[in-house]
C-alpha cells in the first residue's frame, strides 16, 4: 500500500466524485481509478460501488476512511517536522535579554540587521540575569543584552550599546501629570507600583530612602507588562527606564533631583567562536546608531 494510493482514496471519499478528486490531485481520472483499483486488490475488498456516473462507499470503504485519514495526517505531520529540521540547519542567532530591556529598541536593531542579512534567523528569550549567565556558560544562547551594573562580570566580554535615564511613569490622569519634571519629594503619599524584576530596584529605593521618601507598594509584579498596565489603570506610579515603555495611556517624567541611569551592554563568552551569522549580528549591534 503506497502513500499515493491512500491520498487518492481519501480525496475520492470526500466528494464521492472521481473526476473532481482527480482535478484536485492534479492527475488524470484513469490514473486515479487504476490506483484505487490496485488498492482494493491489495486490501482484498472493494472500497467503492460504481453505478453509472454515481459512486458510493462500501461498508468496508466507510470503515477505512478514518484509518486512512489518520495515516495521511501523521505522514503530513512527519513531513512538516522534517521540513522544520531542514530549516533549522540554518541555526538561528540565540539572543538572551533581561526582561526590562526595551523591546522596541532591540526590534529596530533586528529589523535593520535583517534588511542587510536576509538569510539570518533570530530567536529571542527573556531571562533573569542568573538564567542568562547559566545559558551563556552552557552555550544555550550566543549573546545576552543586559545591564551589568552590580554584577560580577569578570568572566564575560562586554560591549556597550546605549545608555538611558530612569524616569517616573504615571497614568495620564495622575495628579502630577501637569509637571514637566518631578522631584522625588513630590512622590510622597502617592501609590507606588513596584517593578520587582528591575535590576536597579535596590539602588532606586536606596536613593529614595536617603531623600526621606517613604515608598510602599500596594501593587507589585516581576512582569514588565503587568507593572506598566497597572500604572496605566491608575493604580500608581513606577520608576522605569526611559526607553522601556510598552503600553498606552501613560506618561513619563524626568527626575529633577536625582540622576539615575543605566548602560545596556551586549555580553558574550570570551574565546567562544561565533558562527558567521552571530558575528554579523554582533557587529551590527555594536555599530548600530542607538540614538
Amino acid at each position: 500500500m503506497e502513500l499515493a494510493q491512500i491520498k487518492y482514496f481519501v480525496a475520492a471519499s470526500r466528494g464521492l466524485n472521481f473526476t473532481r478528486a482527480a482535478t484536485e490531485l492534479n492527475i488524470s481520472q484513469p490514473a486515479l481509478t487504476k490506483s484505487i483499483k490496485n488498492l482494493e486488490v491489495e486490501l482484498g475488498a472493494p472500497l467503492f460501488i460504481r453505478e453509472r456516473r454515481r459512486v458510493f462507499l462500501t461498508d468496508f470503504g466507510h470503515e477505512m476512511v478514518v484509518p486512512m485519514q489518520n495515516i495521511l495526517e501523521k505522514t503530513q505531520a512527519a513531513e512538516k517536522v522534517a521540513h522544520s529540521f531542514r530549516l533549522l540547519k540554518r541555526k538561528p542567532i540565540r539572543l538572551g535579554m533581561m526582561s526590562s530591556i526595551s523591546h522596541k529598541k532591540i526590534a529596530k536593531l533586528m529589523s535593520s540587521h535583517s534588511a542587510k542579512s536576509r538569510d539570518s534567523e533570530l530567536e529571542v528569550t527573556e531571562m533573569s540575569w542568573p538564567d542568562l549567565q547559566k545559558a551563556l556558560e552552557a552555550d544555550e544562547i550566543d549573546l545576552a543584552i543586559m545591564n551589568p551594573a552590580g554584577l560580577r562580570m569578570d568572566d564575560y566580554t562586554l560591549r556597550p550599546l546605549y545608555s538611558e535615564k530612569y524616569m517616573i511613569l504615571l497614568p495620564k490622569n495622575h495628579d502630577l501629570a501637569d509637571f514637566e519634571s518631578l522631584k522625588l519629594s513630590q512622590l510622597s503619599g502617592h501609590n507606588y507600583v513596584d517593578r520587582l524584576a528591575c535590576e536597579m530596584r535596590t539602588k532606586m529605593l536606596t536613593v529614595c530612602e536617603a531623600s526621606g521618601i517613604e515608598l510602599y507598594a500596594k501593587f507589585r509584579s516581576e512582569r514588565e507588562d503587568w507593572v506598566q498596565s497597572m500604572v496605566a489603570a491608575g493604580l500608581g506610579f513606577a520608576f522605569i527606564p526611559e526607553h522601556a515603555v510598552l503600553v498606552e495611556n501613560v506618561i513619563k517624567r524626568p527626575i529633577s533631583d536625582a540622576q539615575l541611569s543605566r548602560q545596556i551592554q551586549i555580553a558574550s563568552m570570551p574565546g567562544r567562536k561565533f558562527s558567521k551569522v552571530v558575528q554579523q549580528f554582533y557587529r551590527a549591534a555594536t555599530s548600530y546608531d542607538w540614538s
